[in-house]
């Protein structure tokens, strides 16, 4: 969801801004790594997820279809990427 609604914000859909989409990927990730290591999944910071979250809606709600499938085309792209890159540099994976 919050890679989806970063690439619908580059759209010109919503009000948001970079920092927003950094701080919420950065709860995520503590998140995942905070359950990895004790079985616990527990958010830090509940509130940046929220407004991401609410943010998708209103998204979802101005959004023509070609456009989220252009999104949809782009979140895919970019794992891809980064599926590359973690397997041609795995070590990098491991120590995140």
């Amino acid at each position: 969801m919050v890679y989806l609604s970063f690439f619908m914000w580059q759209k010109g859909l919503g009000l948001a801004n970079d920092e927003l989409f950094r701080d919420a990927e950065r709860v995520l990730e503590h998140t995942a790594q905070y359950a990895d290591a004790t079985g616990e999944w527990l958010l830090d910071s509940p509130q940046l997820v929220e407004e991401v979250a609410q943010l998708y809606d209103v998204q979802l709600d101005a959004i023509a279809k070609g456009t989220l499938l252009d999104c949809e085309i782009e979140f895919v792209r970019t794992l891809d990427r980064v599926a590359v890159r973690n397997a041609e540099h795995p070590a990098s994976v491991a120590g995140s």
